[in-house]
């Protein structure tokens, strides 16, 4: 994980890449050949940790040499989806060695577990695996919530929202923001929520416009790129821009608006107003 996040910019790192580019790779072999050796949880739990940081690791990661052969090498998964090899052993071995932990243990396990099955979903999905990625996301938040690691089930279903809603499921989308802000706050679940609703037709009401843009403003540079931030932005400019309009009250100052979409919009509502 160090060496992940190493500079790759910098000039002593870069000499020391040049020099010696596989430093680590024979001991990570070494790790991995003897773990595969033992049969304490523990040990098989760690290792699985450390092939799930393998299978996810950027290509340039400095100091383990050229990309692992069976980074590679495809294999079916517990459910049966086609993921890389790494990340199925990977997956094996954390769920086998959570299932046989003591209770102690377990508690403390799931929280990497759920972790790095949600990590090897996002992985999954820039690979364009999106059947493997979907149940990893609703497994990572299963997990995670059975063992009360409530804010990381959150997460998991604030993630599974956001996927979901690339890929033109904005009902299911809404239904997982849900479910993630029921076990806490969450920012990314907190937009969502506000923008699905929005997109769905959901906010009716005075109080529901108000609401949706309190929690727009609430998450302000909280969200996890420049581009949520930015359409963050653009849907709370509109739901003030409709407050605006709503309290002007005349039909006309729905044509301030310069897309025909926004002036559509603001005549229906200010027609539905009427009409109550």
């Amino acid at each position: 994980m160090l060496a992940h996040a190493l500079p790759l910019a910098n000039p002593g790192i870069r000499q020391v890449q040049l020099c010696k580019p596989e430093m680590l790779m024979g001991l990570e072999r070494l790790v991995l050949a003897a773990s595969a050796r033992e049969k304490d949880s523990g040990v098989t739990f760690d290792a699985g940790l450390l092939l799930s940081e393998v299978s996810t690791a950027p290509v340039d990661a400095p100091f383990f040499g050229p990309l692992h052969e069976n980074s590679l090498i495809w294999s079916s998964d517990l459910r049966g989806t086609q993921v890389p090899l790494q990340i199925a052993m990977s997956e094996k071995m954390l769920l086998a060695s959570l299932e046989s932990s003591s209770d102690l243990d377990r508690v403390e396990r799931a929280k990497f577990v759920a972790i790095h099955l949600a990590t090897h979903a996002t992985h999954l999905t820039q690979e364009k695996q999106y059947t493997a990625a979907e149940w990893r996301y609703r497994a990572s938040a299963d997990v995670a919530q059975k063992h009360k690691h409530y804010r990381i089930a959150a997460s998991s279903f604030a993630q599974l929202s956001y996927f979901l809603s690339l890929h033109g499921q904005a009902d299911n989308a809404l239904e997982a923001a849900d479910e993630a802000l029921s076990l806490g706050e969450d920012s990314l679940a907190l937009y969502l929520q506000a923008s699905l609703r929005l997109t769905l037709g959901e906010l009716r009401t005075e109080e529901q416009l108000h609401e949706a843009a309190k929690q727009l403003i609430a998450v302000k540079g909280m969200l996890p790129s420049q581009e949520l931030e930015a359409n963050r932005m653009e849907i709370l400019r509109k739901l003030q821009s409709w407050h605006q309009i709503s309290q002007a009250k005349p039909l006309g100052a729905c044509l301030s608006y310069a897309d025909a979409s926004e002036i559509l919009i603001c005549g229906l509502g200010w027609l539905a107003e009427a009409l109550a």
